[in-house]
């Protein structure tokens, strides 16, 4: 009975120590920047979005916007890039196919340049397929064999295939405002 209960207490305190180190202070919508253009604002926006390995899909001064391509999730192999903020991300983009996309509002406000960060998510959906026995599993989705595997998907099922909206991914818009809010304290005091 004893063993059972320091069990209990240990795998609490392993629980509770796991919970808090993942919180970090998020920043909220929009976050305002004193003493700097909204054209320097974008610049170094834009390097923090690069350095994620996101690839700029539109680059608009005049409305202020930065909007990204679609990115792969990253997997767990992948140790040098960033796009998966906190824990339950990283989980979830390694059991699933996901990708997001990063769009960057810029505005003025007396006298003070605000950004704001829209962070969305999609999961890949494959139509369902029965499988009747292990020999199947290796042709399921694409031309592979057991002896060579390919990565091409078939046509009939590229067609079925979706990207279904899962929201927004606040803690990727926080650390992306974090890595803004960094690049900007750099380069003005450099």
């Amino acid at each position: 009975m004893k063993n059972g209960f320091y069990q209990a207490i240990i795998v609490s305190i392993l629980v509770l120590a796991v919970g808090c180190a993942g919180q970090k202070k998020q920043l909220t919508q929009p976050v305002c920047f004193d003493a700097v253009s909204t054209d320097k604002l974008m610049q170094v926006s834009e390097k923090a979005l690069l350095d994620m390995q996101f690839r700029i899909q539109k680059f608009d001064i005049d409305n202020g916007i930065i909007r990204t391509h679609p990115l792969r999730a990253k997997q767990f192999f992948e140790f040098w890039r960033k796009d998966n903020a906190g824990a339950f991300n990283s989980a979830e983009a390694n059991l699933q196919s996901l990708q997001r996309s990063v769009e960057l509002v810029f505005r003025t406000e007396q006298n003070r340049v605000c950004v704001e960060c829209v962070t969305l998510v999609q999961r890949l959906s494959l139509p369902e397929e029965s499988l009747r026995g292990y020999s199947d599993a290796p042709a399921l989705y694409t031309a592979s064999d057991r002896s060579k595997q390919r990565l091409e998907v078939e046509p009939e099922r590229l067609e079925q295939m979706r990207w279904i909206d899962l929201g927004r991914d606040e803690a990727l818009e926080s650390y992306i405002l974090n890595q803004i809010q960094k690049s900007l304290e750099k380069e003005l005091h450099s």
